[in-house]
């Protein structure tokens, strides 16, 4: 536990490197299926490597609960909402490369939730 009493990861273990824009979270959450898991995941993937570029493998999204078709419609329903931005593998089976992309906030989105909450 940390100072807050807010559980925080053990040394050596993985984490979400964060912040991570809560109106960036909101719209994935809107979105069908499995688009939040897989972008926790990209958000987990690019905190580890500190690049705008991160491969999407079908192993990372199974630490999330996502299978290879899924992660497809996934990403497909992220670019939609203008989330990530993607480029195709080198070759037909290999990984997408996936940027992470900043969204504006809606106007009257989320003021007054600036740290959270209890709602």
């Amino acid at each position: 536990m940390g100072r807050s009493g807010v559980p925080r990861h053990q040394a050596g273990e993985p984490f979400v490197k964060g912040p991570i824009p809560l109106n960036w979270l909101e719209r994935a959450a809107r979105l069908p299926g499995k688009a939040l898991h897989v972008g926790l995941a990209l958000w987990f993937r690019a905190g580890m490597v500190g690049d705008a570029w991160v491969k999407l493998s079908n192993g990372l999204v199974a630490r999330f609960g996502v299978e290879r078709n899924a992660k497809r419609r996934a990403l497909t329903a992220l670019q939609g909402a203008g989330l990530v931005e993607t480029q195709p593998g080198v070759s037909r089976n290999a990984s997408p490369l996936v940027r992470l992309k900043a969204v504006q906030a809606a106007v009257g989105g989320t003021e007054g939730h600036n740290h959270g909450g209890s709602d």
